[in-house]
């Protein structure tokens, strides 16, 4: 459902009510269509629903944001590790080539939470691990409400030319500062001061938010793509 990337885009801000009327008014779909996707989007941890209370866009305190980055941080040094040992030089050249494309120019200072999730979900596609893929699509969705809440990170070009120092590193083996890399990436929220910023928001203002999020056509924000990951076997 398009409030999904509503809330990853931030057009949604934490804290905010979602009145099923109003969302379905704006999508122009039933109340009931409505509720289960938002009994979905509870499950994956992107709504919190309170009894008397309703729906709420989920506002994580400081423990639970550290906790979806340090679960971020796990998997993703995990995943490094396992690349360092399985792949050849044949598929660093590939990954170094994908990740070269993706430095596209952009303008200064501006944000580009994809060429993050790009990066890091490419290493995980490179793994073969199904299992895996799930669980860090599912925790990269949980960590732009994080990041909504915590100061801008580095620009799209700071990041580009990080990814691919990281897997010059990785393709020579150097694990260890690799994982520092990713550490300091998925930490920085915490330590760059994180706010549990409040948005006192009537149920009215969802509506008004979508609507403006919809009147704007804003991109999808890159998900991590279903597309078939290559052979662990031939890796």
């Amino acid at each position: 459902m398009a409030v999904t990337n509503a809330i990853l885009d931030h057009s949604l801000k934490p804290g905010t009510k979602l009145c099923e009327q109003a969302l379905a008014e704006v999508f122009g779909v039933s109340r009931t269509v409505v509720r289960q996707a938002i009994i979905l989007l509870g499950t994956e941890g992107l709504v919190v629903i309170e009894r008397y209370r309703g729906a709420f866009v989920s506002k994580p305190d400081f423990n639970e944001a550290l906790e979806v980055c340090e679960s971020l941080v796990m998997i993703e040094q995990a995943a490094a590790a396992y690349l360092v040992r399985h792949l050849g030089e044949a598929e660093w050249s590939e990954i170094k080539r994908r990740v070269a494309e993706a430095r596209r120019p952009e303008e200064p200072g501006t944000s580009e939470p994809s060429c993050d999730q790009d990066f890091h979900s490419l290493l995980i596609e490179w793994t073969g691990n199904e299992v895996a893929r799930s669980i860090h699509a599912r925790l990269f969705r949980r960590m732009e409400i994080v990041r909504s809440l915590a100061r801008p990170d580095a620009d799209y070009r700071v990041q580009a030319e990080q990814n691919c120092k990281m897997v010059d590193l990785l393709a020579r083996g150097q694990f260890r500062q690799a994982a520092i890399m990713i550490e300091r990436r998925r930490m920085a929220p915490i330590r760059s001061g994180y706010a549990e910023r409040l948005y006192e928001m009537r149920p009215d203002d969802a509506r008004i938010c979508l609507a403006d999020w919809q009147s704007r056509s804003l991109s999808t924000p890159t998900m991590l793509a279903e597309r078939a990951g290559p052979n662990r076997n031939n890796a």
